[in-house]
């Protein structure tokens, strides 16, 4: 359902993805887009989720055909609904594999005693796991009082460089997504 005139562009410009990232035909983008934008969370946060996702497909195994192996059916299926889990960190999950290990939100304290360093690290060694929501982190391998714990050295979204195309392409429109009254 279209709240305002002015939501017209964000939708067409979500519909141009589906379409040529996600290899969606013209009818089925505009379903899921209507379907979405229906949806009580649809926001801005939602839209670049969105199209983040989307603008990763090339990424993907397969790249835009995975959208028709089974896993990208099923979240085809989703998006046809109005629903799905988040594309981003799924999309993430997926171009940059790793054992998801920890939580950001960890203390210092606890990351060092639960995040273990791969068997056969030597102290200085770094490493990568996920935090099974899409973000990566860089840990090395140090000594405390004579143990081998890891501690985080750096993190990032794998999915940074779509994240940022796809604000880019969005900010002229999303002043126009106005929140359900």
């Amino acid at each position: 359902m279209i709240r305002t005139m002015e939501e017209l562009p964000i939708r067409f410009w979500l519909e141009k993805l589906l379409v040529n990232e996600a290899g969606f035909d013209r009818a089925e983008a505009a379903h899921a887009v209507a379907a979405l934008s229906a949806a009580p969370d649809w926001n801005p946060r939602r839209v670049l989720n969105l199209a983040t996702g989307l603008l990763a497909s090339p990424r993907l195994p397969g790249g835009k055909e995975w959208w028709d192996g089974e896993e990208g059916r099923k979240w085809k299926g989703w998006l046809l609904e109005g629903r799905g889990p988040d594309l981003h960190q799924q999309m993430a999950e997926i171009v940059s594999p790793a054992p998801d290990c920890w939580n950001i939100n960890w203390p210092e304290h606890k990351r060092f005693r639960v995040v273990d360093p791969p068997e056969g690290s030597a102290l200085g060694d770094m490493f990568i796991v996920g935090d099974g929501e899409g973000r990566r982190g860089l840990f090395r391998v140090t000594d405390r009082d004579g143990h081998l714990g890891a501690v985080l050295y750096y993190t990032w979204d794998p999915l940074e460089d779509e994240e940022n195309r796809a604000l880019a392409q969005a900010e002229p429109h999303l002043g126009y997504l106005k929140p359900k009254p």
